[in-house]
């Protein structure tokens, strides 16, 4: 599944337009490199990225592969690493 749309069909991100332009700004990693928003995503991979004021480092558990339903988001990653960013 594409990055951006992992992203917001897992309610990480409420719209992929934003998605996309997180991506895009470079601040979106996908196990250490750089990620573009086609960047295809797995089970185990690891993906880092800034969010609001925090630095978010989740681990990709499954890919859904319908809609998430809100409460069920954390069967599909789990977070690693929550930093706050000042």
């Amino acid at each position: 599944m594409r990055l951006d749309l992992f992203l917001k069909k897992t309610l990480i991100i409420k719209r992929r337009t934003l998605a996309q332009e997180l991506i895009k700004s470079g601040r979106v990693f996908v196990n250490g490199s750089i990620a573009k928003p086609g960047k295809d995503v797995k089970a185990g991979d690891i993906i880092v990225f800034p969010l609001r004021r925090r630095k978010l480092t989740i681990k990709v558990k499954e890919i859904p592969s319908r809609p998430v339903k809100k409460g069920d988001e954390l069967n599909y990653y789990e977070i690693l690493k929550e930093e706050i960013i000042q």
